[in-house]
């Protein structure tokens, strides 16, 4: 979502507010979807390293937690990753995601089903089991608050979600 009416610095600064407001609802509780008013210069999908990391200190910042920012897989796959003791903000940047969260556990059934546009967020508490089913031009950021620096996708094949 386009924010013309600010500077970038500016513009990242008024979505970490929205994303403070949001994370005060959701944090250590449930996962949920942020439709943020404001852009953040990460988001857009030729964001350079220096904007990724700019991302992270903010998040940082704003959290209190160490953070670490990485581009999600390629688009067009079906990709599961495994629980971590981090928070994940999943940024969707281009295209479409079809994304199911499970509660903590290995038997816990799906407690989040959504699908992500570019501009939108998704928070996954720690603990939780996630998979994607991505559009061929999908393109998304991982944001990992906390502990983990952070897992990579598992093998679909083995595991059940």
């Amino acid at each position: 979502m386009p924010d013309t009416q600010h500077t970038a610095a500016e513009a990242a600064e008024l979505h970490h507010r929205e994303l403070a407001l949001f994370l005060a609802v959701h944090h250590d509780r449930s996962p949920g979807v942020f439709w943020p008013e404001h852009e953040h210069p990460a988001y857009r999908p030729a964001a350079s390293a220096d904007q990724l990391d700019l991302l992270a200190v903010c998040l940082g910042r704003l959290t209190g937690y160490a953070v670490r920012t990485v581009r999600g897989t390629v688009a067009g796959d079906s990709v599961r990753y495994a629980p971590v003791d981090s928070h994940v903000m999943v940024h969707q940047t281009v295209g479409v995601g079809e994304w199911y969260v499970s509660g903590a556990g290995p038997a816990a059934p799906v407690a989040l089903q959504c699908r992500l546009r570019a501009g939108e967020v998704l928070y996954i508490p720690p603990r939780c089991a996630w998979r994607a089913d991505l559009s061929p031009t999908s393109r998304h950021l991982l944001s990992y608050l906390g502990p983990d620096a952070g897992s990579g996708p598992i093998d679909a094949s083995t595991e059940d979600f």
